[in-house]
C-alpha cells in the first residue's frame, strides 16, 4: 500500500508541471495528438484485418 500511495504521490507532483511544460509547447501538443491517433487507427486496423478464429 505505500508503494503505491508513493508512486500516486510522485506521479501529483509532476503532472502539474509536465502540464505547464506542455500547454508552454504546441509542437508537442500537435506531436502527441498526431501519435495518438495514428496509432488508435493503427489498432483498429488491426483488429478488423486481424483472425478471429479462436482454438
Amino acid at each position: 500500500m505505500a508503494l503505491n500511495t508513493s508512486a500516486d504521490v510522485i506521479v501529483a507532483c509532476f503532472a502539474g508541471p509536465f502540464g505547464q511544460w506542455i500547454q508552454q509547447h504546441p509542437g508537442w501538443q500537435r506531436g502527441q495528438r498526431r501519435f495518438t491517433g495514428w496509432s488508435l487507427i493503427g489498432l483498429g486496423v488491426f483488429v478488423a484485418l486481424g483472425d478471429n478464429r479462436r482454438d
